[in-house]
């Protein structure tokens, strides 16, 4: 899947660039993964499927990460669930590196079930995108 315009994780991993192919039957996500014949079923309430991402315009921006100014971004693109948003992060050095920040304070990933719990140990990260005035 283009990580650029879809962001799938799947009991609390990101794994967007492993997926070829994603579809919903029977209220089911049925996944194929890349290298593997085999499609695999997961129950909604393990897989968050988000698309059509909001470009931030970072020209005058600054984006911070736990609090650090990171002059090397190209690009930021935003998905989001509801009042959580899941960041993209493009960095000039690695182009089609993508990191996955998320901006949701831990609680609410907690009451989120449990395709969260791994996902808020390993991705979340206080990230702001100021945009001066």
């Amino acid at each position: 899947m283009d990580c650029k315009e879809h962001l799938i994780i799947i009991k609390g991993k990101y794994k967007t660039g492993n997926i070829v192919d994603i579809s919903v039957e029977d209220g089911k996500y049925s996944v194929k993964f890349e290298g593997s014949e085999s499609v695999y079923t997961y129950n909604p309430e393990n897989v968050l499927w988000l698309s059509s991402p909001r470009i931030v315009d970072i020209s005058y921006s600054r984006v911070l990460i736990k609090g650090k100014l990171k002059w090397d971004v190209e690009e930021v693109r935003v998905f989001g669930a509801g009042d959580m948003h899941f960041y993209t992060i493009v960095f000039k050095a690695k182009k089609i590196s993508l990191n996955l920040f998320c901006n949701t304070p831990l609680r609410r990933l907690r009451s989120a079930g449990h395709a969260f719990r791994e996902m808020k140990r390993s991705l979340c990260f206080n990230i702001s995108v100021n945009v001066p005035r």
